[in-house]
């Protein structure tokens, strides 16, 4: 530092006011008599060092304002000049610095002592912002693109570059920060000016150059080739204390949110993607609007929130996000249900519930149990298998790691579709998943027992366990919420005692469609009770008048 500086601040800090330690005893200093006191013929830096001086004192809120008005400088209180002295002190000594050599260097974000900048980043833009009469101003911009992929009523979002720390909001959408190589590449040639700036996010060239590369840093997606992207929202300007390491200050993060919409080359490449990546994970869309899931992991989305104004808009508008894959089954219809056969007698069944048509094809058991391990797979049962032979690639897709296995599912989707039910699709010869909407994929009725319970009132329905060449599936069990009444129908029916009957057949089938079929259908059985040549016919087993335990 120029030593005509030094002497001024030293003799600035000759000739601070006193404060006493004990007793509130105190002297005041007038800020004319401060600048002639200071000693140097040079007048203006005199007043200019006072006055920089002043600042900073009164930026730390050291002095009282209303003397100040005055021109006159009292501090506070003992703590207050110590602070004042300790800070003076330091600008005014060559040999002084208040951190190490090389503290402020770049630092790795798990260094500790990027932790300690981080900190201190953080208590110092804390009190900024939290201390300005009206709006503080950012010190920092951050432009950020943000690709939405939404899958399965499921969000991906990535663990943001910061290392983990507890209770934080550790992950973001899939995207990133614009850089100043996206600025050059979109012809801005004062890119680092423009992007410290708010101007950045007005160049719309750059921000999408910015979310194809992250996207394909993060996911290894390419733009053309695995996705097409369209704007979905531009976010108000948000500022908060924020920043990943020590990047830490008052921050303006300018977002733009793309509508990602994957081809299927895309689909099953950000899938083998995601198992590879500990960084990528799901979030539900009831977790995505709380931005936390199940087992902690917690968002960042602040942003995002705010700009909807309440948290209930923005959970009305994650509920209607629609997915970044439209799936399409050869089989999608409800009059196009399939019914897959368990044991020796039974026959693929093709049709809507009540019209199915029994189809001539005659599978062998382990054919019918690799049917039944892809239905299992295709809906949520993967959590409750013990998989083997296969990987699980999502959407009901499955690669299959066992040759024995592909050569299986192989001969049956072709002898499917030589029977024209092409039921089993397949890609790149590993990889199967069936043919049909999951909601109109159903088991025999053999696979199912049910009981009574009249004090419930309602009805307990158990699926069996499956042992396939894909996995094993364990019990499932399911307790269905009835009226006593519909209850004690249902227990007629099943002990061949349906002589009275409590409702005609149009009440009784709108009961069935209305209270049973829909859990039924939570567990593939297409329904409990039918109806042939006017009889009322249940073909799950009936175990008797008990509640079992459920799920």
């Amino acid at each position: 530092m120029n030593s005509g500086i030094n002497l001024t601040l030293q003799q600035i800090y000759d000739h601070l006011p006193l404060y006493a330690e004990e007793g509130g005893d105190f002297t005041m200093v007038n800020v004319n008599d401060l600048v002639n006191l200071t000693g140097p013929t040079d007048q203006t830096e005199a007043l200019a060092s006072v006055a920089i001086v002043q600042n900073i004192f009164t930026t730390l809120g050291l002095l009282d304002t209303q003397l100040l008005q005055q021109n006159v400088w009292r501090f506070l209180s003992f703590p207050a000049s110590l602070m004042a002295r300790s800070l003076l002190q330091s600008l005014a000594d060559n040999e002084q610095s208040l951190f190490s050599n090389g503290f402020w260097l770049p630092q790795d974000s798990s260094s500790p002592v990027s932790d300690q900048q981080r900190n201190l980043l953080h208590s110092l833009e804390s009190q900024r912002e939290s201390n300005h009469s009206a709006n503080a101003k950012p010190i920092r911009y951050v432009h950020v693109a943000w690709g939405l992929i939404v899958l399965d009523g499921k969000v991906l979002l990535r663990h943001r570059e910061d290392k983990s720390r507890p209770n934080q909001n550790n992950y973001v959408l899939i995207g990133g920060r614009l850089s100043q190589n996206d600025l050059r590449a979109a012809g801005d040639e004062n890119a680092l000016r423009v992007l410290q700036s708010p101007l950045a996010s007005e160049n719309s060239t750059a921000i999408q150059i910015a979310l194809q590369r992250e996207i394909n840093e993060e996911a290894g997606l390419h733009s053309g080739i695995h996705y097409s992207f369209k704007p979905w929202r531009t976010i108000k300007p948000y500022r908060a204390v924020e920043g990943a390491g020590a990047n830490h200050a008052l921050t303006e993060y300018r977002i733009n949110v793309f509508q990602i919409e994957l081809t299927q080359n895309g689909l099953f490449e950000l899938l083998n993607n995601i198992k590879k990546d500990e960084h990528l994970t799901w979030f539900t869309l009831e977790e995505f609007a709380q931005a936390k899931t199940a087992d902690g992991k917690m968002a960042y989305l602040d942003a995002l929130v705010k700009d909807f104004d309440t948290q209930s808009k923005w959970s009305q508008e994650v509920k209607g996000l629609s997915s970044s894959y439209t799936d399409k089954y050869a089989y999608e219809k409800e009059a196009e249900s399939v019914t897959l056969p368990l044991g020796n007698e039974d026959f693929i069944e093709l049709g809507k519930t009540g019209k199915e048509k029994r189809l001539n094809i005659t599978l062998t058991d382990t054919e019918k149990s690799l049917l039944i391990g892809l239905k299992l797979l295709g809906e949520s049962e993967s959590a409750n298998a013990d998989l083997i032979n296969i990987e699980l690639v999502g959407l009901g897709w499955v690669k299959a790691i066992d040759q024995y296995v592909c050569n299986e599912l192989k001969l049956l989707a072709l002898k499917l579709a030589m029977a024209d039910l092409p039921l089993i699709e397949s890609r790149n010869e590993s990889y199967f998943r069936l043919a049909i909407k999951p909601a109109y994929c159903f088991l025999n009725d053999s696979a199912y027992r049910f009981s009574v319970d009249m004090d419930g009132p309602g009805i307990t329905l158990i699926r069996d366990e499956f042992d396939t060449p894909l996995g094993r599936f364990e019990q499932r069990t399911l307790f269905i919420d009835t009226s006593k009444n519909l209850a004690e129908e249902i227990d007629r029916i099943a002990t061949n005692k349906d002589t009275y009957r409590r409702f005609d057949e149009e009440n009784f089938s709108k009961l069935i469609r209305r209270d049973i079929r829909p859990s039924c259908n939570q567990l593939g059985l297409r329904t409990l009770v039918r109806t042939v040549s006017k009889s009322r016919v249940i073909n799950a087993t009936y175990i008797g008048l008990s509640l079992q335990t459920v799920d």
